[in-house]
């Protein structure tokens, strides 16, 4: 078995049409500003707060990218940082899977489409899950470093690693990688040895560590509500039921992050398509790479079936998720089908070509390869120009930027909390979109926001408990109806932040007796009279431990890193 073969991806054709998909998807990102959209929250920097980090209370679902981000914009703008990092996902993603895939510019522009322009793309992008997409964007170059690794070259290895850093600034991320990284390293019949096996595995571990281990540390020790498991379960978004959803990289539990196209006939057919050309192609994948194909269809099914998880068999998996640290993770089963889109995007270019060739020629080859690099464009035209306007970059409003003042002048700081008391936020300078909190990220101060989670589902409106104890002690302050000056400063709260641009009733009797500094905008700034200094959030104990860890990822980051380009480096005759 040979290593794998990289001759069109880097062609001009290829590279330009990975560029056009990418410019169609992020047009609305052209003018300046912040795109917020549920979990995609842009700022124009970030602070370096204990929960960003994940030595504060709050269970570490966003680490360590928010502490990676709070160091980049310190930098460099927000908005900057955001729009690199969505088209650095598009454009990696599409260039790797040409890459993986090889063969003529037709297949690799075909790779290159579908792994583009497919639901998942789509519907991570509409749930704001970016750091999703950018760990998706890894899996086609994780994918061919451990091909080339089954084939003898031993520095892929460095290869795997490097890609499984920008992968593991997400928990979800590091698990995408490691549901495609364990197949094709432990399936039989390569030449990987069990010392680059546990290098590599060891590796993951070690860069994925800030989230994990921090994750361990917290006082919930990582388990989850199991309600969510429910809640957060893949639903069917075409005729197909949720088997032809996540067949077709679809399922995501959300309906309103479903493109509209997804309910037409013309979606189920083009799943159908896919699945049958990448059948008929998988066939060049097992010549090209021996065993090494059938470890990706493998890593393909698992994750189908761990997608479908809570939907075909909800309790053992809610058992899991209370009695695991960590399982939470496999509630939110539609993102973990990006493996299968690995193989389709490389398997279905193939078997157009196979096809095309041995039915009807020449003409009918050129014929289904335009099919598969256009067809995904025509039956999902609503994932164009940010999903139809969805992904649109807006402006936070001067009051904000006063708020943020006010606040880095107070020298004990303490703690802020954020009102109305719930997690999204629809302000109407946003359209209406909803969107997390940005207050969390936008101010210099712990600011405590609610972390559970009301979803209206088919059985009714369910509450998804979070797990940050602190949240919930706020939480039991404010339902106790009395004013926050008597309730809140015992639990080290000195601010109350309220926005008025938002749905929502801040309860009343509340501000009574509080000192509005700030009333610009729709967002008001209460100062507590009186507060508990030392009661506020604080680091864990174990930050020095979390320290340790950020210092040896980042090092094994930088090492691979520097492998990787000492390799490239090399020439070719070297190298072999």
């Amino acid at each position: 078995m040979t290593s794998l073969e990289r001759p069109t991806w880097r062609s001009a054709p290829v590279v330009l049409w990975v560029l056009a998909l990418t410019v169609l998807v992020l047009a609305p990102l052209a003018r300046p500003g912040y795109a917020l959209l549920r979990d995609m929250v842009a700022t124009p920097r970030q602070y370096l707060t204990d929960d960003a980090w994940g030595a504060g209370p709050a269970l570490p679902r966003a680490v360590p990218v928010d502490a990676v981000l709070a160091v980049l914009t310190s930098i460099l703008d927000g908005a900057l940082v955001q729009r690199v990092a969505l088209a650095a996902a598009l454009i990696l993603a599409g260039l790797g899977a040409a890459r993986l895939a090889g063969g003529s510019t037709s297949v690799s522009l075909g790779a290159a489409t579908l792994m583009v322009w497919n639901p998942y793309v789509a519907e991570r992008l509409l749930m704001g899950h970016w750091t999703l997409l950018l760990a998706y964007s890894t899996l086609p170059w994780v994918a061919a470093a451990c091909v080339d690794l089954r084939a003898g070259r031993a520095a892929a290895a460095w290869a795997v690693l490097g890609w499984t850093a920008i992968a593991a600034l997400s928990p979800g991320g590091g698990l995408l990688v490691l549901l495609l990284v364990a197949p094709l390293l432990l399936w039989p019949g390569s030449a990987v040895t069990g010392r680059q096996r546990l290098a590599v595995l060891g590796g993951w571990l070690v860069l994925n560590a800030p989230w994990w281990l921090a994750g361990l540390l917290h006082p919930s020790a990582g388990r989850s509500d199991p309600d969510g498991v429910l809640v957060f379960a893949a639903q069917a978004d075409t005729s197909l039921g949720v088997l032809g959803s996540l067949l077709g990289l679809g399922g995501v539990w959300n309906s309103d992050a479903v493109p509209p196209s997804r309910a037409e006939s013309p979606a189920a057919v083009w799943t159908l398509v896919v699945l049958a050309l990448a059948v008929a192609g998988f066939g060049e994948l097992r010549r090209r790479w021996g065993p090494g194909a059938a470890a990706l269809a493998f890593s393909a099914g698992l994750s189908v079936l761990l997608a479908g998880w809570g939907a075909w068999h909800p309790a053992s998996l809610e058992r899991l998720v209370l009695e695991f640290p960590g399982a939470g993770l496999l509630r939110d089963g539609h993102r973990l089908v990006a493996p299968l889109a690995v193989l389709l995007a490389v398997a279905a270019p193939w078997g157009a070509h196979r096809v095309g060739a041995n039915l009807v020629g020449r003409s009918g080859r050129i014929a289904l390869a335009t099919l598969v690099v256009l067809g995904p464009v025509v039956v999902m035209m609503d994932l164009a120009v940010g999903a139809l306007g969805a992904v649109a970059p807006v402006r936070f409003p001067a009051g904000w930027d006063q708020v943020r003042t006010e606040l880095a002048k107070d020298p004990g700081r303490g703690d802020v909390v954020s009102l109305p008391w719930q997690p999204l936020r629809r302000y109407d300078w946003n359209d209406g979109r909803p969107v997390l909190d940005p207050a969390a990220r936008y101010f210099p101060a712990e600011v405590v926001t609610s972390s559970d989670l009301t979803v209206q589902t088919r059985l009714g409106q369910i509450t998804v408990e979070g797990e940050d104890a602190r949240a919930a002690a706020v939480g039991h302050a404010l339902d106790s109806g009395r004013p926050a000056v008597e309730s809140l400063p015992p639990l080290g709260v000195r601010w109350l932040l309220v926005s008025r641009a938002s749905p929502g009733e801040v309860p009343a009797g509340l501000l009574t007796g509080a000192a509005r500094v700030v009333a610009q905008d729709g967002i008001e700034l209460w100062r507590l009279p009186t507060w508990t200094e030392g009661t506020s959030t604080g680091r864990q104990r174990h930050a020095d431990v979390l320290l340790v860890t950020y210092a040896a990822a980042f090092t094994l980051a930088l090492g691979s890193w520097t492998m990787c380009a000492r390799v490239r480096a090399r020439p070719a005759s070297i190298r072999r």
